[in-house]
């Protein structure tokens, strides 16, 4: 999990390591002391901790949180299993976008284009 400062893209993101359950916390720590920053992301152990992404939400924190493909998504087609609804996803549904500074060599992944009118929780 890491903070990337929204004021100066050349500044190396602050790591946030450390179990899902105290990484709350320490995000509430960041915005107290007005650390500048722009969005929160993490690997699926995050992505998979229902109560952090609602608290990332209720505090109005732009996220990107990886998922496992065994976690259950709810969209207006019923709900699946992110591994099928990922499959779904036509391949020009898919933009490459660059991870940013502090990444060596700077990655792309492919994210799928969707909008979402309410999370999946």
């Amino acid at each position: 999990m890491e903070i990337r400062t929204a004021s100066s893209p050349k500044q190396p993101a602050v790591p946030f390591t450390g179990a899902p359950a105290p990484v709350a916390h320490r995000i509430e720590r960041a915005i107290t002391a007005n650390l500048p920053f722009a969005w929160v992301t993490g690997d699926e152990a995050y992505g998979d901790n229902g109560p952090l992404r609602r608290f990332l939400e209720a505090r109005q924190l732009n996220y990107v949180l990886a998922v496992a493909r065994a976690h259950r998504l709810t969209s207006a087609a019923g709900a699946f299993r992110a591994g099928v609804m990922a499959k779904k996803v036509p391949e020009s549904g898919f933009e490459a976008i660059p991870a940013g500074i502090g990444t060596s060599p700077w990655p792309c992944s492919p994210w799928p284009i969707s909008p979402s009118p309410a999370p999946c929780l």
